[in-house]
C-alpha cells in the first residue's frame, strides 16, 4: 500500500491537479479550527474518498485529555483505510509531521509490515500516541471481521 503524508497547503495543491491514480484522503483537523470547505474530492483530482477526523497533535502524557485522538477516532481511521487499501492513501494535518506521520506509520506498519520511512526522515516526527491508537483500532478492527465471517459462514451452512 502506498502512502503519502502532507501538510493541509500540499493536500490542498495536490487536489487542484488531475492525477490517474486513485486516492483516498485521511484529513485530520484541530478541533475549533474552522477550515472553510477545502476542496478535496473531485472528479478531475481522482481522491475518490476522504475521512475527517480532528484532535490535538498531543499525546496522553498531556494533563488534559480534551482534544487527544480517541478509540473512536482511530476505529474510523482503520475501517476507511480497510475500505480503501486498493487506493493510494494521502494523510495529512496542519503541518504533515506529527499527526499524519503518527497515523501513517500505524498504517504502513499494519499494511507494508514497515514504518521505517515515518521513523526514519527527521521531516517526520510521528505522534506515538496516534501510531499505538491506530495498531490497536487496526487490529481489533480486522479481527472482528474475521470474527463477522466466520459467524457468517457458520450460520450459512446451518441453513
Amino acid at each position: 500500500m502506498k502512502i503519502f503524508v502532507m501538510n493541509r497547503k500540499e493536500a490542498i495543491e495536490f487536489c487542484k491537479h488531475p492525477h490517474l491514480a486513485q486516492f483516498a484522503m485521511i484529513s485530520i483537523g484541530t478541533p475549533h479550527e474552522d477550515y472553510k470547505e477545502e476542496p478535496f474530492c473531485s472528479a478531475t483530482n481522482n481522491v475518490v474518498d476522504i475521512c475527517f477526523v480532528q484532535f490535538f497533535d498531543l499525546d496522553n502524557t498531556y494533563p488534559i485529555k480534551e482534544g487527544l485522538m480517541k478509540y473512536e477516532d482511530a476505529k474510523k481511521i482503520a475501517k476507511f483505510v480497510s475500505q480503501n487499501k486498493d487506493k493510494i492513501i494521502i494523510v495529512h494535518c496542519d503541518a504533515g509531521q506529527s499527526r499524519s506521520a503518527g497515523v501513517a506509520a500505524a498504517v504502513s506498519r499494519y499494511y507494508n509490515n514497515y514504518d521505517f520511512e515515518y521513523f526514519d526522515n527527521p521531516h517526520y516526527t510521528p505522534n506515538m500516541h496516534c501510531y499505538h491508537l491506530m495498531m490497536n483500532a487496526m487490529l481489533t478492527y480486522d479481527l472482528r471481521r474475521e470474527i463477522e465471517a466466520e459467524e457468517k459462514m457458520e450460520k450459512e451452512s446451518n441453513i
